[in-house]
């Protein structure tokens, strides 16, 4: 019998919203990436033979995130705080948090 996957946070329940937008995420980044180890380490996340830290911690994925990171930054720092306040709870309602 295999067992239940684990959320990729131990903050998340398995199966929230959360964590399958996350999951869903590192999927896409795997898809975008030109990086083979790094999609194999994001991989490995997904399967559950990895943690979220350990791929954080990697180069690679530092690199990878660096430009994306930025850039939503620069996007939220541009915001007026209603807008912000907007995003805020539709963020809310679409994870249920």
């Amino acid at each position: 019998m295999s067992q239940p996957p684990r959320p990729l946070l131990p903050t998340l329940a398995v199966r929230s919203k959360l964590d399958a937008a996350l999951r869903e995420n590192l999927r896409i980044l795997a898809e975008r990436t030109d990086s083979d180890a790094l999609r194999h380490r994001i991989q490995a996340v997904l399967d559950g033979t990895a943690s979220l830290r350990d791929l954080a911690r990697t180069p690679e994925f530092g690199q990878l995130m660096e430009p994306l990171v930025a850039d939503g930054a620069r996007r939220l720092a541009a915001l007026t705080p209603e807008q912000r306040a907007d995003l805020e709870r539709q963020a809310e309602r679409a994870y249920e948090i």
